[in-house]
């Protein structure tokens, strides 16, 4: 066993060393490449955690000893004789109470005793926990890792018989892929899989948080109420009020150049809206991956998506919007967060206003992407 290699995706560093060697990668090159997969392999592997901290389900030594030593005999009007030293017939006084003394003793020490498992099992609880924040610390930098390498096959080597995906790692910066296939080793550029819900996208949920922000906040509405805003304006007296998710004003508005002026807080939301849809039909895949959410194509107007395709609107809500005429994603962008908010409410439909507010102000970036002609 000492002298077995390590082994990862069943193959040995050395096999995987030798198949970049036979085709053609130098010493250095093949060392490098086999150094970084298992840097990055082992990090993948899936981890055991096991506390250190006893804890079992029942400790014997806590379990309550106390075993009552007083049963009362009643006594009977005009015939029962009471005194305070025992006789034949009677107890006593004094045989009683000191019974009584000795069951309030006993009890006394089994809570006392109580009160000790308790604090020792606090004590446990306590390193226990410690663990788990250690733990959680240790796993913090990969769980946050915003680039890990998903073994999502790639078009390439999709039909190739026999394909085992070895693991991923960098090449001259650039995340790869290595594929084991019957005809040797393949060293493809990363496949990353496609955004999820769209309303989870950070740059979606910018205008729907700066709709909640205005919507809830009564000193952003009255400080601008019938009168121009101003991007400037807005951050320097309201910048560092913070959203639901710990972003503030300031980073939901950074998008919009300095100086910028609108007519109202909607139109500055629409702005934020646009130009962040505009990001996100430029920027890599994401757009492309949001309108796939929906199940439209690149070219399709995701405007005009149902809004029963938001997932992660509730069931009940989508269904209360859809009877009330507010079927697509741009009926919804359209409408007055206050008025949908009674719509539900008539509807016997539960939801905050702050809510209804973001999904509005999401619908308004959403509206925006892969517009016909876009």
């Amino acid at each position: 066993m000492a002298n077995e290699e390590l082994k990862l995706a069943g193959m040995t560093p050395s096999a995987v060393f030798e198949k970049l060697r036979d085709q053609g990668v130098d010493a250095h090159g093949a060392a490098i490449i086999v150094g970084s997969w298992i840097h990055e392999l082992v990090g993948a592997f899936k981890r055991t955690f096991y506390y250190k901290t006893q804890f079992p389900a029942e400790v014997p030594e806590c379990k309550p000893t106390f075993n009552r030593s007083f049963h009362h005999a009643d006594w009977i009007d005009g015939e029962s004789v009471v005194q305070a030293e025992k006789t034949t017939a009677e107890e006593g006084f004094n045989a009683r109470f000191h019974k009584i003394e000795a069951d309030l003793d006993a009890l006394g020490r089994d809570v006392a005793h109580s009160y000790e498992c308790m604090a020792n099992m606090r004590g446990a609880m306590a390193k226990l926990l410690e663990e788990i924040r250690v733990e959680l610390n240790r796993l913090s930098d990969i769980v946050d890792k915003p680039d890990v390498v998903r073994p999502t096959i790639p078009p390439l080597v999709k039909n190739v018989p026999d394909l085992q995906f070895l693991g991923g790692t960098k090449l001259f910066g650039k995340d790869v892929m290595m594929w084991n296939t019957e005809n040797g080793m393949m060293v493809l550029p990363a496949v990353k899989d496609l955004a999820g819900d769209p309303l989870k996208d950070p740059r979606v949920t910018k205008a729907g948080d700066l709709t909640r922000v205005f919507t809830l906040n009564d000193a952003i509405r009255t400080n601008f109420a019938n009168r121009e805003v101003t991007r400037d304006e807005l951050v320097d007296k309201f910048g560092t009020v913070a959203t639901g998710d710990g972003r503030t004003v300031r980073d939901l508005v950074e998008i919009l150049p300095t100086g910028a002026k609108y007519a109202t807080l909607d139109a500055l939301v629409d702005d934020v809206a646009e130009r962040e849809a505009a990001v996100l039909r430029t920027s890599d895949l994401t757009g492309v991956a949001l309108a796939a959410a929906f199940g439209t194509t690149t070219t399709g107007d995701v405007s005009a998506v149902p809004v029963e395709r938001l997932e992660s609107v509730p069931a009940s809500v989508r269904a209360a919007l859809s009877t009330s005429g507010i079927s697509t994603i741009a009926n919804l962008a359209s409408a007055d967060p206050a008025k949908i908010s009674e719509t539900l409410e008539r509807a016997g439909v539960s939801a905050t206003r702050s809510e209804v507010a973001g999904w509005v102000g999401a619908a308004r970036t959403l509206r925006h992407l892969n517009r016909p002609g876009g």
